[in-house]
């Protein structure tokens, strides 16, 4: 088992039935266009106990939400993401111990730099943050 387990694990507890595409661990094309949901997963911190030996590890699930409106974004994110992914804990991971992930950050909606072609208008934004921690057994 490897880190890139504890990943996928985080990852999967993206709910299905999102709207657009769903982007894990990878962006959208130059052709792509919202909506759709980037979700990235990565090691933030590294723990030591006296002996330097690793005592813990520190992740963040980043998920950045790109679509039409403010209401969209938010009922994506309110009632389809944070009920899903706040204080849940991805399924166990042989060789790993993990935490439920811990939604610490969201930036509210905002508009984005991209514009749609058919409406010349700002897509809107939001971007939610959890953290959580993991180590080998």
């Amino acid at each position: 088992m490897s880190v890139m387990d504890v990943t996928g694990a985080v990852l999967a507890l993206l709910p299905d039935g999102l709207p657009g595409s769903v982007w894990k661990n990878s962006e959208p094309g130059e052709a792509d266009m919202p909506p759709w949901v980037i979700a990235t997963c990565t090691t933030i911190d590294h723990a030591r106990s006296e002996a330097m030996r690793f005592t813990a590890h520190s992740g963040r699930l980043e998920v950045r939400v790109a679509s039409h409106t403010d209401d969209a974004v938010n009922v994506i994110c309110d009632d389809k993401l944070i009920p899903v992914l706040d204080c849940h804990a991805p399924d166990p991971v042989p060789g790993y111990s993990m935490s439920p992930l811990i939604l610490y950050e969201d930036s509210g909606s905002y508009p984005a730099g991209l514009t749609a072609d058919d409406t010349s208008r700002r897509y809107r934004v939001r971007v939610l943050r959890f953290r959580f921690t993991w180590n080998q057994l």
